[in-house]
């Protein structure tokens, strides 16, 4: 059986500089995931991600979109550092 194909629509994330990222708040990083969550049975408790491609390796990202605790992401792939 082969693998189910979809199109996904995702948003390229803008790249940090490692210099850059040095002065920024660890608090408010996020990290992002290869896969998206799981559905969850019960309304109100799924956590909302978008897809991003990480602007230094090109690999699909799943970051939450919850901007008011997370400003600047961390790719699961390469280790770099990009933001909305």
């Amino acid at each position: 059986m082969s693998p189910e194909i979809k199109d996904i629509k995702v948003m390229v994330g803008k790249k940090i500089p490692k210099e850059e990222a040095k002065t920024l708040d660890k608090s408010k990083m996020g990290v992002g995931v290869v896969h998206p969550p799981a559905e969850q049975e019960v309304e109100g408790q799924h956590l909302i991600v978008d897809p991003f491609l990480c602007p230094w390796c090109f690999a699909v990202v799943y970051v939450s979109d919850d901007t008011t605790a997370y400003h600047w992401y961390m790719c699961p792939s390469c280790g770099h550092y990009f933001r909305y």
